[in-house]
């Protein structure tokens, strides 16, 4: 085996050997490139630029700016997450679709807003409307306004555990940020209007058959009961 080893090996020494003499023969009577006088005047200005001591650093200029906008943009990101972070107090509200419905939740920690209503909210109704039923309980406080066959119904949540499903059937949804930097999430479609934000502590609901800018004058009349 080993005898046959070293046949082999010196078989392809031999085949390689010839094979570097044909080639370095040829290379023997080749002509040398010429190169363009433009040529040769942009490699020896290469060659002299390549060294100077600054020519690492403008090389790499591209990729420290790369770097540097990278950096600002994550530290950007930070500021404007912290940012809507303390001026949700941590909790705000969002939307999804599930089973047909849109699902309203709060999203973030609600842990440092009230567990019950330690305040009472109202708002303003427009003349004419009387007040035709009210609701307590743990979770809500709702009171209904009712005018001939219009209708206005306030609710004040507490913000744990806050989650409520709505009908999507022929339901228009947008996010309105009004006058006064309040987030409003909006549903409408012909028959009634549904307005639902938040002020840090609870989350407000407005239903109505007036439509959208009435029912955003009411959300925007909000203020605690004396």
């Amino acid at each position: 085996m080993i005898e046959n080893n070293a046949l082999f090996l010196q078989a392809l020494e031999e085949v390689c050997d010839e094979e570097y003499d044909v080639y370095a023969s040829s290379l023997e009577n080749r002509e040398p490139p010429v190169y363009s006088e433009k040529f040769k005047r942009k490699m020896a200005k290469l060659i002299k630029r390549r060294r100077k001591s600054y020519f690492d650093l403008i090389c790499t200029a591209w990729r420290r700016t790369a770097a540097c906008i990278a950096a600002f943009a994550v530290i950007l990101t930070v500021a404007v997450v912290g940012v809507k972070a303390n001026i949700k107090s941590g909790a705000y509200l969002y939307m999804t679709v599930e089973d047909g419905q849109y699902a309203v939740s709060v999203k973030g920690s609600a842990k440092d807003c009230p567990e019950g209503f330690e305040e009472e909210y109202g708002i303003t109704v427009p003349e004419g409307f009387t007040k035709a039923e009210e609701t307590r309980n743990g979770d809500l406080l709702r009171i209904t306004y009712r005018k001939d066959k219009e209708y206005i119904s306030f609710t004040q949540y507490i913000k744990p555990d806050f989650k409520k499903s709505y009908g999507v059937k022929d339901t228009e949804y947008m996010q309105i940020k009004g006058d006064d930097g309040v987030n409003y999430v909006l549903m409408k479609n012909p028959k009634f209007c549904i307005c639902l934000w938040d002020n840090r502590k609870y989350i407000f609901e407005v239903s109505s058959s007036l439509n959208k800018d009435e029912v955003l004058k009411l959300c925007r009349s909000t203020k605690v009961k004396e």
